[in-house]
């Protein structure tokens, strides 16, 4: 999989979302929704989260005490999930604490990012990207070097 660009879109009245057609293309219709960092939402299509997640997560141990802040994190991720359900239409209702969890009112932008979507509310995204416009283009970049990138 591999999401890329960015694409602005409004909630409806009624909380309905239709992820853009290029990033849906690629997700697929079964997908899964958690909160990320910065207060952004992750998007993975299902196959993409039991795979990233579900084959690491049998390696934290249901009892083990060096594993209980993995079972934190864990628990924190899992109870964030939502499985949306689409109406013929390909829009998703965004749950009142999703919504909320990421500020969400009306304005969203929808960012590819490579393995997963994000979805911020536009205000954060625009305060992001300026916040990290502080520094020029080439420097931003420059540090993807230190992966390997």
């Amino acid at each position: 999989m591999s999401y890329f660009g960015s694409y602005n879109h409004q909630l409806d009245q009624k909380y309905r979302l239709r992820i853009p057609a290029r990033l849906k293309a690629e997700l697929g219709s079964d997908f899964v929704i958690v909160k990320g960092l910065k207060n952004c939402l992750y998007i993975y299509s299902k196959a993409q989260f039991d795979h990233e997640f579900g084959e690491r997560m049998k390696n934290i141990s249901a009892f083990g005490k060096e594993d209980e802040a993995a079972r934190e994190g864990l628990r924190l991720i899992m109870a964030t999930m939502d499985i949306p359900e689409e109406d013929n239409q390909g829009r998703f209702i965004l749950k009142g604490k999703q919504r909320e969890e990421a500020k969400i009112v009306k304005d969203v932008v929808f960012v590819g990012m490579l393995d997963r979507i994000e979805l911020w509310a536009k205000e954060l995204y625009d305060q992001n990207v300026e916040s990290a416009g502080a520094k020029s283009y080439d420097d931003a970049i420059s540090i993807l070097g230190n992966y390997g990138i």
